[in-house]
């Protein structure tokens, strides 16, 4: 009775997949629609890729949430001018 081998995955691309993500995220500070494509790409590739990857993807996700989180709370703030401190905190990384 043989055992089938399973396949190697190319390394390559996953990091091409994790380094995609971190550009769409780049871009999605001029227009959120790509950021929201990087997070649905992060999300479909969490489970399938090693620890290493694992861990950029989840940073990748939790990312773009508590970010989603920041502008939920800030933009509704700016209307009595609490909120621009706010986003400019989130603009600059904390």
């Amino acid at each position: 009775m043989t055992v089938p081998c399973e396949t190697e995955r190319p390394v390559v691309s996953d990091n091409g997949f994790a380094f995609i993500v971190y550009l769409l995220y780049g871009i999605g500070y001029f227009n959120g629609i790509s950021a929201l494509i990087g997070v649905i790409i992060a999300h479909l590739k969490v489970d399938d890729a090693d620890p290493v990857l694992q861990s950029h993807y989840r940073f990748q996700i939790r990312t773009f949430w508590i970010g989603l989180l920041y502008l939920v709370v800030a933009i509704p703030l700016c209307m009595v001018l609490i909120g621009l401190p706010l986003l400019a905190g989130g603009w600059s990384g904390r």
